[in-house]
């Protein structure tokens, strides 16, 4: 068996900008990180 290494990967990012006058951060998190409602795109693994 062959094992290949990728050493080099570019690395998408997403800022997350939370505004303390639309409310709790906290809250803020949960919603825009909400398993329910938030996805990852595995074929990007």
């Amino acid at each position: 068996p062959v094992q290949v290494v990728w050493r080099e990967a570019p690395l998408a990012l997403d800022e997350l900008v939370l505004d303390p006058a639309c409310g709790d951060i906290s809250e803020q998190l949960i919603k825009r990180l909400d398993p329910r409602h938030t996805r990852l795109d595995i074929r990007q693994a």
